[in-house]
């Protein structure tokens, strides 16, 4: 038996943030960090203000083997 879930993996600060309107916000790490997650079939959250800091969220499916 199996069973799946939702893990979730949060980074958060209360650094100096930036503006995700900005068009080179998203810098190469941060792509590479989306690309990973869908790559596991997750999702892969960025949210940030200038002067309130960043907080990034990773949701993926867990899968627990249950031998009985």
């Amino acid at each position: 038996m199996s069973c799946s879930s939702r893990g979730v993996n949060v980074i958060e600060d209360k650094g100096k943030g930036f503006s995700l309107a900005e068009p080179c916000t998203l810098v190469n790490g941060l792509i590479n960090m989306r690309k990973r997650a869908e790559a596991i079939k997750g999702t892969f959250e960025i949210s940030s203000q200038p002067g309130k800091g960043t907080r990034i969220e990773l949701r993926v499916a867990v899968r627990n083997s249950l031998q009985a």
